[in-house]
């Protein structure tokens, strides 16, 4: 944001503006790098839980299953009959 011509003139120590920047900015360079390897490492682990909850309750049947008999509770019931064909479609 400065004039262009400034871009390439020089102070005392004969440093372009550029140049100086990167030197001052130096630490905040690395401390940047290392703030976001530990954010995208925190960003997988959530990502991971979110799809591990969403795979199960994509082939998680409404209701449950009746452990005694091994079947879902509503499965001769109407509104799981039309929930399946869309559960697919859902996520």
């Amino acid at each position: 944001m400065i004039p262009r011509d400034y871009r390439y003139k020089k102070n005392i120590d004969g440093q372009r503006p550029q140049e100086l920047f990167t030197m001052k900015h130096e630490q905040l360079v690395n401390d940047s790098e290392f703030w976001m390897k530990h954010t995208s490492s925190h960003c997988m682990v959530v990502a991971t839980l979110i799809a591990t909850i969403a795979f199960a309750a994509a082939f998680s049947l409404l209701g449950g299953y009746d452990e005694s008999k091994g079947v879902p509770f509503f499965r001769k019931k109407v509104v799981t009959t039309i929930t399946f064909p869309y559960i697919p479609y859902t996520n």
